[in-house]
């Protein structure tokens, strides 16, 4: 038999795994141990150092079960999010399956019936990460070509100095050479 590919998450998955493994060890959910082999085998990368052929949180992924035709789905953290014929949650066996893998591989997935099938990931057409590192370069010549920094502002002190000048003469006795205030 072929060995599993290798799981690679964002922190932000491995994360967001660990509280539903949280949520279904409370409630003896039998996914529980996949989520669990899952994390304890993941490799976890930076967002900058993942593929944007990895199927990450709300990715958008073409796949195919054992061979048969081509879906397309995306990829949610919860039940909560799911839209049936649109989203797959990560909280079932085939969303679980394919998180963590690369565009062209294939992984096992034991359904809940004891059966097993193949996932097989076409494309990953949209990732959340490699879409902001495409849209922080757009805005990376922009940012290198800024205009020239504004001459520093000069203050002119000379008009405060003679405000304080002229409240202090309005304050002070012409024969009094103590500069400072008067006791009474």
């Amino acid at each position: 038999m072929a060995r599993e590919p290798r799981c690679r998450l964002t922190l932000k998955d491995y994360t967001a795994l660990e509280a539903l493994l949280m949520r279904c060890d409370a409630r003896n959910d039998p996914i529980a141990p996949v989520i669990h082999d899952k994390l304890s085998t993941a490799e976890i990368l930076f967002d900058n150092d993942i593929s944007p052929r990895l199927v990450t949180m709300n990715s958008r992924v073409a796949f195919r079960v054992d061979g048969g035709p081509l879906d397309s789905r995306i990829l949610v953290a919860d039940e909560a999010s799911h839209l049936a014929g649109l989203t797959l949650p990560v909280s079932t066996q085939r969303g679980l399956a394919m998180l963590g893998h690369l565009a062209g591989e294939s992984v096992p997935v034991r359904r809940q019936d004891g059966r097993a099938e193949t996932l097989h990931i076409d494309d990953v057409a949209y990732q959340p990460e490699a879409a902001a590192r495409k849209a922080d370069a757009a805005d990376a010549p922009a940012r290198g070509f800024e205009p020239a920094a504004a001459p520093p502002t000069v203050i002119n002190l000379a008009a405060r100095r003679a405000e304080r000048a002229a409240a202090h003469a309005m304050f002070s006795r012409p024969d009094d050479d103590d500069p400072g205030p008067s006791a009474a």
